[in-house]
């Protein structure tokens, strides 16, 4: 890159301050034989009059140029609201039902990278609001000038490669325009309203240039020095990618412990809706022993193993939903008689569909972890309950009538179940 005295013309020595011709003190620089790629600087690094000139441009005060908005802040507190919703709808969901393992794996994994991404979001405000420059690009007289809060890029007007344009349509009707403005080392996207705006950009661009050039030709410097908006700024220091990546970092493991806390509040709070088989049986005093079970394990049934107690024909379709990590062994008994109908064995977080006769029954259902066979059921650990409720198993208008039963507890359920003991099972 070329220096010229301001004064008189003449060619000056690189760094040399002071014209050997006239003897006074200035240089301008022309593009010619410009080096490629960005320059960087940092505002806080800037003279005052070059921060107030930026601003200037920010505040689009300055008409010599043209403002693309790269990025706002608004959907980032759209995006980051969203999220934070996610936290008072993970606890509402809590409350709802009892999870299963993987719907409490599913759900964390759901809420990890939920508090990343709100991380994100919550940075990119922050860092909005503690910047003076925001994200913006700016064509000017001389230079491209990229903002990205309060970093800055700049390319000479000059060293443009390429302007690739794509117009958006909806139904054909126009939507957008985004171009890729090609640059030394660099690929920057933008976005017009409209295609006007698109072609006045071009015109501009080619403006400068054409000013750039004649300026130039005819040695007339103070252009430059009226419109160059880093003149003999030192660039700053970039930093260096292992520290960009060490805060990104930090920033990611703090997030993912935030999740992890929140999905541990979540689950915490979801054992307090948990079937009430988790409460093992009433506690026996230090004065009631309790009797040795010695009983051996027996092989698991296989889910939906049913027996029929009857030989009235089954055609009323019943439907059992669990999803606990203990198994149910259910009985079907009739509701005036409480003659055994029919049983049926559900593995743990299993659904079964199966046929009881027409008529008025009740459920009542044993809860375990072991299986001790049907005498002894899951053993001395066993929870037995029944459903108060009455199902009505009959014709309606030429169609079967049927049940689907949930059993596990939830807020606003349609099914009342209450503790029995052993002997009632």
């Amino acid at each position: 890159m070329k220096s010229y005295c301001i004064n008189c013309g003449n060619e000056l020595e690189p760094n040399e301050k002071y014209c050997t011709s006239c003897g006074k003190k200035g240089a301008a620089t022309t593009n010619e034989n410009s080096q490629p790629g960005a320059k960087y600087f940092q505002y806080e690094e800037l003279p005052d009059h070059v921060k107030n000139k930026l601003f200037s441009r920010q505040n689009a005060k300055l008409s010599s140029q043209i403002m693309i908005k790269s990025q706002g802040v608004l959907s980032s507190y759209l995006w980051a609201t969203f999220l934070f919703l996610w936290v008072p709808f993970l606890f509402l969901l809590s409350n709802s039902s009892q999870w299963s393992n993987y719907e409490i794996f599913g759900l964390s994994l759901v809420t990890i990278v939920i508090s990343i991404l709100f991380s994100r979001a919550a940075r990119f405000i922050i860092k909005w609001h503690q910047s003076t420059m925001k994200c913006n690009f700016y064509l000017t007289p001389l230079y491209f000038i990229k903002t990205y809060f309060n970093e800055i890029w700049c390319w000479g007007v000059w060293t443009i490669k390429d302007f690739k344009i794509t117009h958006h349509y909806t139904n054909r009707v126009y939507q957008h325009s985004s171009a890729e403005l090609i640059l030394p080392n660099s690929s920057e996207q933008l976005v017009f309203v409209s295609k006007k705006d698109v072609q006045n950009f071009l015109n501009t661009i080619e403006y400068f240039c054409q000013r750039i050039t004649e300026a130039q030709s005819k040695r007339h410097w103070q252009y430059f020095l009226d419109h160059d908006d880093f003149y003999n700024m030192p660039e700053s220091k970039k930093a260096t990618p292992k520290v960009h990546k060490s805060a990104t970092y930090r920033q990611y493991a703090l997030a993912t412990c935030a999740g992890i806390i929140i999905s541990f509040g979540g689950y915490y709070n979801n054992l307090s809706v948990s079937h009430e088989y988790h409460q093992i049986a009433p506690q026996e005093t230090n004065q009631q022993k309790r009797p040795q079970f010695n009983e051996p394990e027996k092989p698991l049934p296989y889910n939906g193993m049913t027996k029929n107690y009857t030989s009235e024909e089954c055609n009323a379709p019943l439907k059992i939903v669990t999803k606990s990590d203990m198994h149910y062994y259910v009985k079907i008994v009739d509701w005036y008689t409480n003659r055994l109908v029919q049983t049926i064995f559900i593995r743990a977080g299993r659904t079964v569909e199966t046929q009881v006769p027409l008529g008025s029954y009740k459920i009542k259902y044993a809860v375990g972890a072991i299986w001790y066979g049907e005498i002894h059921r899951f053993g001395p650990e066993t929870a037995y309950s029944e459903a108060d409720d009455r199902l009505d198993f009959k014709i309606i208008d030429n169609q079967i009538s049927g049940y689907t039963i949930e059993l596990f507890l939830q807020r606003n359920g349609n099914l009342e179940t209450r503790r029995i003991s052993a002997n009632d099972f």
